[in-house]
Parts: structure tokens; C-alpha cells; sequence
């Protein structure tokens, strides 16, 4: 199994907007997005230029599953807050949750330096 953590891109947007408002999904999360893609695409205007918050694509062996991402990133405390979910609903159950755990430490170590 390949794992990979890949920028989001505009074309990311409608994928990401279904698996958000999927009731499988939403039902691990604090919200319940009712999403437009122009909402998408105000949220990612806002997240790209952002210091404080950094969005990633989930890609399990080049398929996109879901998203990770830091937020709350605090370089002077060296701080922040991380999530993710899985979108792609079969890829549960695979003990992709655990590999995203192990593999966010590189990542958040060159983000909050």
C-alpha cells in the first residue's frame, strides 16, 4: 500500500463537496455541510493562502480517499490541531487511519518549525 499526501487542487473540489456531505461521513464529524461549489471554492481560496491551516489529499496507491489536514498551527508555540477523514468509504476498516498516524509526524515537524 502506497500512501501519499498531496496538495488539494481546485480540481479536488466537487470530490471533496460529496464525500463532506455524505451522511457516512458527516456522521464522525461536528458538522452537517449543506456545500455549493462556490462555497468549495471560497473555502479554498481561503485555506490556500493560509498560514494557520494546511489541507492535503489522502491518496491510497493513486487513488484519492480522503483529507487530512492542521489547523490552529501556532509556529511560535510550535502547536497545532490535525484531522482527517476518510471519504472513500471502502477504504475503511484497512488500518489506514493508523498509517496516517505514523506518517503526519514529518509533516507536521516541517510545517510548524
Amino acid at each position: 500500500m502506497s500512501l501519499e499526501l498531496r496538495k488539494i487542487k481546485q480540481d479536488d473540489l466537487e470530490m471533496i463537496m460529496k464525500w463532506r456531505m455524505d451522511p457516512d461521513v458527516t456522521k464522525y464529524m461536528y458538522t452537517d455541510p449543506k456545500l455549493s461549489i462556490e462555497k468549495q471554492l471560497e473555502w479554498y481560496d481561503k485555506v490556500s493562502g493560509s498560514i494557520s491551516e494546511k489541507y492535503w489529499l489522502i491518496v491510497i496507491d493513486d487513488t484519492a480517499i480522503g483529507v487530512l489536514n492542521l489547523t490552529e498551527i501556532d509556529e511560535r508555540n510550535k502547536r497545532c490541531s490535525w484531522a482527517y477523514y476518510i471519504g472513500d468509504t471502502s477504504f475503511r476498516g484497512r488500518g489506514i487511519a493508523r498509517t496516517l498516524e505514523c506518517n503526519i509526524y514529518p509533516e507536521l515537524f516541517t510545517v510548524i518549525q
